[in-house]
């Protein structure tokens, strides 16, 4: 993990930045190995710093080793002081990831700094996810391994009578109780007149004899994805 904002950090000169700033949850959970719904990434070149509020904070200080963790009780404060020490006036920010609300918040709360949205932030990071570790790879077999096992568990529930509903709930159930933290998308199991529907969503329809089963379904394992 430290080798991966290390290595991002090392492209500030190259995107024209004192600073860079990582709020999406996808790429805060590769930067920092820690998985929450709040919080940011903060990388100047003289440290980086994980930053997020108190319901994650004892878990995120025993996770996170490979840079400084703090908590915070008003984030722009927090943020205020983090840009302060680095002398920081120009950040580049995940322009495909930032709302126009959230760039505006940023434009209000720190008018001294520039905020680069010109996706070399976004480009760079895609240059650095795109190549596989063994770990995210072993992490990829894993979900596809629980979506198998899923289906093929699945299948004993096959008959006349069950519901897509029920079905799809059975997928889900297995795929949680075997390791997965979600399915990686509302799973589709639509069956006879409904198969044709490339994106059905699972209802109260009974399978009949002969019908024809749709199954799309996919697990997340440690935030990585299957899809089948």
């Amino acid at each position: 993990m430290r080798g991966r904002i290390e290595a991002l950090a090392a492209t500030l000169e190259n995107l024209g930045a004192d600073a860079l700033l990582i709020t999406s949850e996808t790429n805060r959970l590769y930067y920092s190995g820690f998985n929450s719904s709040s919080g940011l990434i903060f990388a100047a070149k003289n440290g980086c710093c994980f930053m997020t509020d108190f319901r994650y904070g004892e878990a995120a200080k025993a996770k996170i080793k490979h840079m400084d963790v703090q908590i915070y009780k008003n984030r722009s404060e927090s943020l205020k002081a983090l840009i302060a020490e680095a002398g920081a006036k120009k950040i580049a920010i995940e322009a495909e990831k930032t709302s126009l609300s959230e760039l505006a918040a940023l434009q209000r709360s720190f008018p001294e700094c520039k905020f680069i949205t010109d996706n070399g932030l976004d480009k760079a990071i895609a240059a650095q996810r795109i190549i596989k570790s063994a770990d995210e790879l072993s992490k990829i077999k894993r979900a596809q391994e629980i979506s198998e096992q899923a289906f093929l568990n699945a299948l004993n529930h096959v008959r006349a009578g069950v519901t897509e509903r029920d079905l799809a709930l059975e997928l889900e159930f297995y795929m949680r109780r075997n390791g997965a933290s979600s399915v990686a998308f509302d799973l589709i199991v639509v069956s006879g007149e409904n198969s044709s529907l490339p994106h059905g969503v699972p209802g109260g329809r009974a399978l009949r004899n002969g019908d024809f089963i749709t199954f799309d379904i996919g697990a997340v394992f440690e935030g990585y994805h299957s899809d089948m």
